[in-house]
């Protein structure tokens, strides 16, 4: 059993905040693109350019443009525990645990490493920072993962 406990550096939030950012830039970049070909669908069959797409445009530029402010405090760890083929996260409003086969990478910011998972998982990442370890050692955690750890500079 490999066990974490305790919160996370600023260093990791920040990195967490820009990874729901640029998910929701893309997303809205998306939605944009299907929205834009709807409006020429419109425009080209009829001869009145409809309000609902341009209300759309705005509301997705505003969104596109203002940063996060939505918090993370589902994603801050009160402890991480790795045992057998489950990994599960307790936060201070919620529990999760997830198989250890549907890790997709684990990314190792130096200090700190972020499981990522694949989805359709609601909360799709478990952060712990490394000297909160209590039970077991990085060593075991880095043996175990090795072959899934993504190491980045931060």
């Amino acid at each position: 059993m490999i066990k974490f406990e305790g919160g996370l550096s600023e260093d990791c939030v920040k990195y967490i905040k820009n990874q729901i950012a640029r998910r929701g830039g893309i997303g809205s970049g998306i939605a944009m693109l299907i929205l834009s070909i709807l409006t020429v669908i419109i425009a080209l069959k009829t001869t009145l350019l409809l309000l609902f797409p341009i209300i759309g445009y705005v509301m997705l530029a505003v969104l596109f443009f203002l940063p996060s402010t939505c918090g993370i405090e589902h994603l801050i760890p009160i402890e991480v525990v790795i045992e057998d083929d489950i990994v599960s996260m307790e936060t201070a409003t919620q529990y999760f645990s997830r198989e250890i086969d549907k890790i997709k990478r684990i990314i190792d910011g130096g200090s700190w490493y972020l499981v990522d998972f694949y989805r359709p998982y609601g909360v799709a990442t478990f952060a712990m920072e490394k000297d909160k370890i209590v039970e077991g050692t990085i060593e075991e955690f880095e043996e175990k993962f090795g072959d899934l750890i993504e190491r980045i500079n931060n």
